[in-house]
């Protein structure tokens, strides 16, 4: 198709892209370029073409009689994105999109974007290792020297990390804060927040398998490490057992007050509330997002006498059957089942429980409900809702809320 006339009877509209490229568009508006009509039709003062050959013949450039102009608004735009910046029309394009004001802000930088890898301390690691491999189909392997078991279960290098200690213990939760811009701006967040952190040293970072981190504490003494830069193995997964994990869905962390938790999560990491679940009187648990998933943490009060602790890691099955077939197995094999199959009435998830040697619970669940910012309500459940819609109750001595 022929590109447009710039003098013909339509003139063309351009608008600059985010790129800052230019796009000749037709308008259907009448024609505004002087002698646009009017050359087509022989009259006087015809327009551009004939003043070009009058410049000719008296032997002046076309632009010679014009004072030096400095760069229209789309020259200025083409060097703009030339150096890497954005130009003032495909500004004002963004601003259309996303709203007056609402523009996306340097602040939300500083977030976390995910959960992913849980680091634990236990005094069998060995035995821990023989049944993430055999009971819970996971592959595991160990560092080079020897000191730390990995546990694989997707792409990532690994999710779970086991070291040896003498009594089980969470050595660290790792979030994904997205690069190191952001971890910079989480070492003046928290500065400012008089929140003490200490960073990973280079040793550390290669047995995390992380481009680097920093560490503090919440109010209960768990360790949380900002990170990023996960190890990915190219290698695909081979499970032990039949079964397809998604990725590392949430924990769930006892604590001295769930209350004291919640505001420093939400105030301090950014985290969302998605719902409180009154179990009674006195147990009321805590949800919290970080992303689109239902929550990324949840918080229970401790049971009297026993300290802040790491009470279940959840993995999310890609599949209803991954669920069934992980209940069956682990039922036939004799594994200490704590509760399942069940479905939680807050974020939907159809679930079984299996208490493990290292001191806490892996959940295998599946169906775990999405939100949205903009549209979802916390609800706070009254006392005495089930934590199992199916009217499931706990079934191991081993398996305990807080």
């Amino acid at each position: 198709m022929a590109e447009p006339s710039l003098t013909s009877g339509a003139t063309t509209r351009v608008e600059v892209a985010r790129s800052g490229r230019r796009t000749p568009r037709r308008s259907t508006r009448r024609s505004t370029v002087r002698g646009g009509r009017a050359a087509s039709r022989g009259q006087a003062g015809a327009g551009p073409r004939r003043r070009l050959r009058r410049r000719a013949r008296s032997g002046r450039s076309a632009s010679a009689d014009r004072p030096t102009r400095p760069p229209t608004r789309c020259q200025s735009s083409e060097r703009s994105s030339a150096y890497g910046l954005m130009s003032p029309t495909a500004t004002t394009l963004v601003r259309r999109y996303f709203g007056r004001g609402n523009l996306p802000r340097k602040e939300l930088m500083t977030t976390v974007k995910e959960i992913m890898q849980i680091g634990v301390g236990m005094p069998d690691r060995e035995t821990f290792a023989h049944f993430s491999h055999d009971m819970l189909g996971l592959p595991t392997t160990n560092s080079p020297d020897g000191t730390v078991t990995y546990i694989r279960v997707d792409r990532y290098q690994h999710r779970l990390a086991a070291r040896t200690a003498p009594e089980p213990v969470l050595n660290y939760i790792g979030f994904d804060v997205g690069g190191p811009d952001a971890l910079a701006e989480w070492k003046t967040t928290l500065a400012a927040k008089d929140i003490d952190w200490r960073p990973g040293s280079r040793q550390e970072c290669l047995e995390r398998q992380v481009a680097d981190f920093i560490e503090f504490k919440d109010p209960d003494g768990h360790p949380l490490a900002l990170s990023y830069g996960f190890e990915i193995d190219k290698d695909p997964v081979r499970y032990t057992r039949e079964l397809n994990v998604v990725g590392l869905g949430h924990v769930l962390l006892t604590v001295k007050d769930t209350q004291r938790s919640h505001d420093f999560y939400t105030g301090v990491l950014g985290f969302r509330l998605s719902d409180w679940i009154c179990i009674d009187d006195h147990i009321r648990l805590c949800f919290l997002r970080c992303n689109a998933r239902h929550h990324s943490i949840a918080f229970a009060p401790c049971m009297p006498g026993k300290s802040p602790r790491l009470q279940h890691v959840m993995l999310e099955v890609e599949s209803l059957d991954d669920v069934m077939r992980s209940y069956h197995f682990l039922r036939v094999h004799k594994a200490p089942i704590g509760m399942g199959p069940g479905r939680h009435p807050n974020c939907q998830t159809i679930h079984v429980y299996v208490q493990t040697p290292g001191g806490f619970a892996v959940e295998f669940g599946w169906g775990h409900r999405r939100l949205e910012d903009a549209t979802h309500q916390p609800i706070t459940y009254p006392s005495g809702t089930p934590v199992d819609v199916w009217g499931g109750d706990i079934q191991s001595t081993e398996f305990e809320l807080g």
